[in-house]
């Protein structure tokens, strides 16, 4: 009786993954499987989320030059996730931490937090980036290669969010969550279609692409801090049912 009750899985530690006590006699192999689909939908989710606007534009925009203006235009505006990866090894494992303690409040402080600066940064740079960026864009690219300011500052302020996307997916990975951020990359990239969708007639295609991968990528983040901080309650509560 006693052997049986020491291999017996803990159905609370079955559940912080995602998974069913009759799972577990799917071995390791079906948990690695799932995990690799999940990132491969993620993948797939984030490449066309983040690159899939010039294509549609030179698909279904006649305007000449609106392909090549949107590309280089975007070029310039995504410099600042040449910052994620050391963002990432700051950010991501104290997060992991909060989490796997089921430190909730504390997990909640440090993404409003987090939420707040990067929102902050973000707002200052598409402000920024309405004022200065047609300038710098026709300097590195050449005359007629920028948006007009308006879409420069929107670009921005969504590459911004996306940043925060890309972060709140990764702690979700780190904290071996991989259907949670496959689930917020496809509702970001499904935001993102909504968005671009509804704003196209009024807008026209660039600004109304711009619009939506910025309200995409902040869908999408708000659906990763949701799942990560779901995760952390349940960790919490665990942790209270194991000392009773």
């Amino acid at each position: 009786g006693a052997a049986r009750a020491d291999a017996a899985p803990d159905p609370a530690l079955l559940a912080v993954e995602g998974a069913v006590v009759d799972e577990v006699d799917a071995g390791p192999g079906a948990g690695i499987r799932r995990a690799y689909l999940a990132l491969l939908g993620a993948g797939i989710c984030a490449q066309l989320l983040l690159n899939a606007g010039p294509v549609v534009i030179a698909a279904l925009d006649r305007t000449v030059g609106t392909a090549g203006a949107f590309q280089a235009t975007f070029s310039v505006a995504r410099v600042p996730l040449f910052m994620l990866v050391p963002l990432q090894g700051l950010i991501v494992p104290p997060l992991v931490a909060y989490v796997r303690r089921g430190e909730t409040a504390a997990l909640i402080r440090r993404m409003s937090l987090l939420a707040a600066a990067i929102a902050g940064v973000g707002v200052v740079a598409g402000v920024v980036a309405a004022l200065a960026g047609p300038w710098v864009i026709t300097l590195v690219f050449g005359t007629g290669r920028s948006l007009p300011a308006l879409d420069v500052g929107i670009l921005v302020l969504g590459v911004f969010a996306h940043v925060g996307l890309v972060i709140g997916t990764q702690a979700l990975i780190a904290t071996d969550r991989h259907r949670d951020s496959s689930l917020a990359w496809v509702i970001a990239l499904a935001a993102a279609a909504a968005s671009t969708a509804l704003l196209q007639g009024p807008l026209g295609w660039a600004t109304a692409i711009a619009a939506g991968f910025g309200a995409g990528s902040l869908i999408g983040w708000i659906t990763a801090l949701l799942r990560l901080r779901a995760v952390g309650t349940r960790q919490a509560r665990i942790a209270r049912a194991h000392t009773n």
